[in-house]
């Protein structure tokens, strides 16, 4: 190492921002300090909460790390700014990015997901075939009434959404011999699965299904994606897994539907908002399977996984490269 390059990173300051909702996954020194030290990088790391901002730290800090970010606070204060890193992956609340100072970009943890949703998406396309929310309803009214299923295999599964939850669910889906359609806004290709097609051929590939799996960031664009004219259009049967964002499927059709029994079931780990309210209609609709958003996420290694991404970024800065999970203003993603 030159002493150059040795000055630079003895410079770097790192501001950490927790949130006491977000305790479980709060982020350390300790984490932040062995992360940067694992990529050859040290520096001047200042955690703080976000009910308590380090107003000094935050104006020196280059760079920073947080499971959400307070944009006024850092537009006023984060001036020096040059990379915010997301220790989750959904960023829809950061938007838009004029919080940011112009010549700073934001990254996300996307990909850290991938083991917990490939089991979370099998599981609940399992639970689909064999009916299973029927029959939790039923149980819930001691009703005893078998409604028989084929075996999954051979049938058809659309995945609207084909990042790192979106093809982790694929290779786990097309490992169970379902067939694997996934749905992107470009399109191309994607290790996982059967085929791909752009989002103006949603419609073609949904008329197909019998299972859509939900797994798409939440934009401009993908707001009340399945809509209730979209939904009813779906062959009767179908099942919807939702692992995107409550905001992307109008819950309401939802529930008409499954009542209707056009829609076999639906398996939802996303809401707007959450926690559910307590007198939400989802925690009564027959068919409709509430988990409260833990499909993909871990308590153990979750955090240590995105700062991994973070201090890879930091290094990458330093050295002049490219950065990885650049979040796309434009896309919202």
């Amino acid at each position: 190492m030159s002493e150059r390059e040795a000055k630079v990173k003895a410079q770097v300051k790192v501001y950490v921002e927790n949130y006491n909702r977000d305790r479980q996954y709060s982020i350390s020194h300790e984490q932040v300090e062995r992360c940067l030290a694992a990529v050859g990088v040290t520096g001047e790391i200042t955690p703080a909460w976000h009910e308590e901002p380090d107003l000094k730290a935050l104006a020196d800090a280059q760079f920073l790390v947080a499971p959400r970010f307070n944009p006024s606070l850092i537009a006023q204060h984060g001036k020096a700014l040059k990379l915010a890193h997301c220790i989750n992956a959904g960023v829809e609340r950061c938007m838009p990015l004029d919080w940011l100072p112009h010549d700073a970009v934001l990254t996300n943890s996307s990909g850290i997901h991938a083991a917990k949703a490939a089991e979370y998406g099998l599981m609940a396309l399992l639970m689909l075939n064999t009916r299973m929310p029927r029959f939790a309803t039923d149980q819930g009214g001691q009703r005893w009434q078998p409604v028989y299923s084929t075996p999954m295999a051979g049938k058809r599964v659309v995945i609207v959404g084909t990042g790192g939850v979106g093809s982790a669910v694929a290779k786990a889906a097309r490992g169970a011999a379902l067939h694997v359609t996934g749905v992107s806004r470009s399109g191309v290709p994607v290790d996982g699965f059967h085929a791909v097609a752009t989002s103006h051929e949603l419609d073609n590939v949904l008329a197909q299904a019998d299972f859509v799996v939900l797994a798409c960031p939440l934009t401009n664009q993908t707001h009340g994606l399945m809509s209730r004219a979209r939904l009813k259009s779906l062959k009767p049967g179908c099942g919807i897994v939702n692992l995107a964002r409550g905001g992307v499927i109008d819950y309401v059709a939802t529930a008409d539907l499954l009542a209707s029994g056009h829609l076999s079931g639906c398996i939802a780990d996303v809401f707007d908002p959450e926690p559910l309210p307590w007198n939400s209609f989802l925690w009564t609709t027959p068919g409709f399977c509430v988990t409260p958003h833990i499909s993909c996420d871990s308590p153990a290694g979750y955090v240590e996984a995105g700062l991994a991404i973070f201090a890879n970024n930091v290094q990458r800065f330093l050295q002049g490269r490219e950065l990885l999970n650049v979040v796309d203003a434009r896309h919202q993603y």
